[in-house]
């Protein structure tokens, strides 16, 4: 059932006919299945006009005549049509006086058209529903607890000298019980309505200072019943924040800074190799680093935090593929299992507690804050793919997980059991068709937004979980934190290969972009991390094998095959995989099977000159430019764990260091030159913001530009011999000028109009600005 379920939504999002998320103009929160509301101007179920009414609307999108059928009427095939409103768009409400729904139920359905039982592409749950055999898959829909008053807010409006306002709606009860008590807080500071109009209708409006607040409302009636939290998050800055212009930092809280000696607490009686062991980062340490001011150096004004959940207290054996396992074997070698522990926050055993080797509870609160106070945004890494067999929940509710097989073993396939399939046999599988986990789970991630203040979150393996976990999380957002206008964005992880394969093996050269952009929409994620693109360029950028002219051919298709409004993620380096700088040294990445042959630190020349022209390429390219800690500075590392090394740091944070390394000479150059990228961001918005376009392309040479109405910025990018190009052509990017400034590296150049001639000496990077 899951494998049909999994397939189908890839299979037809390349049709847009059952996956709305591969429909660019269907993706308005308006057509998904929502709660009604009165209006205001009349009464509903003969009560006051600020009545809740209870239920449900459906919307369809086709020419023939679609029925809604489901457990509210016995799943009859006929007995609820939907009404046309013309230009095949077919609407039906559901509720609970007419139909029979039950306030807070999660109820199935699919829709009938012409015969053929369908799921709702617009629906933001999925319910399993029978047993055994007749067990089926449909989709499905939340019934708002009517029972309970409800608060529309509308978007607040912002300016730079801390002014604020918005307008505030209450509901009463689909009852009309008379309200008791409506109560309005700033960052948990009861504050009182400017205006309150006719009805329930309230204007809140004042001042306040620089930074992050959240706006709360609090309502209850005179039964006693208060609505469900609305807190809703807006910015006071001087210039508006746009994740188009920062680069996103990540770092595993173990491996990055030591703070705090007394949270350490290594495991110490399992036998487990350093490199898997903890080693003491914490959130202390990490709030040293924001405030030096580190990350905005970087040009990094969000960052990506790795799961902060309590991790398990033991060791256990590390998750080997068969073809490792048999490749060891066929080799004449005998396969040894390292153990291991959760110091990466994959491992979760709670759904709400921080771990305290990372400094719990305290230390989160306190490091969101200070990264609040300079602006920087910070992201949870939200694993909703799996928990730890230690899990509260796994213990006290089995019904809720899969246990069905582990990815590569057995003929478990990534992609064809990709909802079902385990990562490590104690890493059982959250089903998210169960509706109590889908609602826990959900419930967790919106606290973790509510107690501690993330903007946002990074979702951890997207494909392997059922569709409804991405479009309950944004239904929730939106509801609880982002009625003011403030999105809370979700960026996923969707790991695909440069090409990808149809469900039969059969290339297809769409087909990664396509189930990325299959998640990406208003009621879903923001954006997702481009690993096409990254499958494609990156060994040729670190390595400096291969030619510039697959590069332009990588950034050309992704620039053809995305969402234009997308909010992707660029990356070189992760987590995930061999560090950048061993990669351009075509060092071993080793694994487990040659654990004591740790990747060293390159010193030619040529591995820094191809990681300079590989940062440029990130840094000046669309996207959001990913740094994994460690990599701005060239940090060796194989695979996992040799690339979760400890970050090294120079004199200045020397103290948070948890290895003697320090930084070389070739490591700051490589720091350095981050850091006047990242200030040339910051300075032209052309580079974050515009479009970009091909001038020149040869194997080993490449210009583009990035460019608006009003700057032009040339990237010139030389692999080879001296660079001398006559005549480029401006007008191609619709500019001209009178001459060029060379804002970074040694390149000269001459502007006629539209017309300019650039010289760039061998092995150089430059960047110039056109001037008028």
């Amino acid at each position: 059932m899951y494998k049909s379920e999994f397939w189908k939504r890839f299979l037809t999002c390349l049709l847009c006919s059952v996956s709305f998320l591969a429909c660019d103009d269907d993706n308005d929160d308006s057509d998904a299945p929502k709660a009604d509301a009165c209006t205001g101007e009349e009464d509903c179920d003969g009560g006051s006009q600020y009545n809740r009414t209870c239920g449900v609307e459906l919307v369809y999108f086709g020419g023939s005549q679609p029925y809604v059928a489901g457990e509210f009427n016995n799943w009859s095939a006929t007995a609820t049509p939907m009404t046309s409103v013309g230009n095949n768009e077919w609407r039906v409400t559901l509720t609970t006086r007419d139909h029979g729904l039950t306030s807070s139920s999660i109820v199935g359905y699919k829709l009938v058209v012409n015969g053929e039982w369908l799921f709702d592409p617009k629906a933001l749950h999925y319910k399993t529903v029978g047993e055994g055999q007749g067990r089926q898959l449909n989709s499905a829909f939340l019934v708002p607890n009517c029972a309970l008053p409800e608060v529309e807010m509308e978007t607040i409006t912002t300016s730079p000298d801390g002014s604020y306002s918005t307008n505030v709606t209450v509901w009463q009860d689909i009852q009309g019980h008379q309200l008791q008590e409506v109560k309005f807080f700033l960052d948990g500071t009861e504050i009182q309505p400017s205006d309150h109009q006719e009805g329930n209708r309230y204007q809140i409006s004042g001042h306040t200072q620089t930074g992050r607040h959240v706006l709360k409302v609090r309502v209850k009636d005179a039964d006693g019943d208060e609505s469900e939290p609305v807190s809703s998050v807006f910015w006071i800055e001087e210039n508006p924040f746009d994740w188009r212009d920062t680069a996103l930092y990540m770092f595993m809280i173990d491996r990055f800074a030591n703070g705090d000696r007394n949270n350490d607490n290594p495991n110490t009686t399992d036998n487990i190799p350093y490199a898997n062991n903890w080693h003491g980062g914490d959130l202390q340490g990490a709030q040293r680093v924001l405030e030096s001011g580190y990350f905005e150096s970087l040009g990094v004004k969000a960052i990506w935090l790795s799961p902060v959940n309590q991790q398990t207290l033991g060791a256990w054996d590390e998750f080997m593929s068969d073809d490792k396992r048999n490749g060891l074997i066929y080799g004449g070698h005998t396969p040894v299992i390292h153990k291991g522990v959760g110091f990466h926050g994959y491992w979760p055993i709670s759904g709400s507690a921080v771990e305290a080797r990372f400094g719990g509870e305290e230390a989160l609160r306190n490091f969101i804050q200070a990264a609040h106070k300079r602006g920087i945004r910070v992201l949870l890494d939200l694993v909703v793919n799996h928990v730890h067999q230690d899990h509260e929940y796994y213990r006290q509710h089995r019904d809720w997980f899969r246990t069905a097989c582990i990815f590569t073993q057995n003929g478990c396939d990534w992609t064809y059991n990709a909802l079902e399939g385990l990562f490590a046999p104690y890493l059982p599988d959250i089903n998210w068709t169960e509706p109590e986990a889908d609602q826990q789970f959900i419930s967790d991630a919106m606290d973790w937004i509510e107690n501690y203040g993330f903007d946002g979150f990074r979702v951890d393996a997207v494909k392997h979980v059922e569709t409804n976990a991405v479009l309950g999380l944004r239904a929730a957002l939106h509801r609880r934190f982002e009625q003011g206008g403030t999105r809370m964005p979700m960026f996923g992880e969707t790991a695909i290969g440069a090409e990808g394969k149809n469900e039969d093996g059969s290339d297809n050269p769409v087909y990664g972009y396509q189930l990325i952009n299959s998640y990406v929409g208003e009621d879903a994620l923001d954006g997702q991390f481009d690993f096409p693109t990254h499958h494609k360029v990156s060994q040729i950028l670190l390595t400096g094998e291969g030619n510039f002219r697959d590069v332009e051919d990588a950034l050309k298709k992704r620039e053809e095959n995305y969402k234009p409004d997308s909010l992707h993620v660029a990356f070189l380096g992760s987590h995930d995989e061999c560090r950048m700088v061993t990669r351009s040294a075509n060092d071993t990445c080793n694994d487990w099977s040659d654990y004591g042959a740790m990747a060293t630190q390159p010193a030619e020349d040529y591995v820094y000159r191809n990681l300079r022209i590989a940062w440029t390429y990130l840094m000046t390219t669309p996207y959001i430019p990913l740094i994994y800690a460690g990599d701005e500075v060239a940090l060796p590392g194989g695979n996992d764990p040799d690339n979760r090394r400890n970050m090294i740091w120079d004199s200045s944070l020397s103290d948070l260091s948890m290895s003697s390394d320090v930084p070389n000479e070739q490591q700051l150059e490589v720091l350095n030159w981050i850091r006047a990228l990242a200030k040339l961001r910051s300075e032209h918005p052309a580079l974050t913001r515009g479009n970009r376009r091909e001038l020149y392309i040869s194997d080993d040479k490449y210009v583009y530009a990035r460019y608006t109405a009003d700057e032009c910025i040339l990237i010139v990018l030389n692999r080879g011999a001296n660079m001398y190009y006559e005549n480029l052509d401006l007008s191609l990017v619709g500019w001209s000028g009178q001459s060029a400034q060379t804002l970074e590296g040694p390149a000269s150049s001459l502007v006629n109009g539209d017309k300019i001639t650039i010289y760039a000496p061998e092995h150089s990077i430059s960047i110039l600005q056109v001037k008028r």
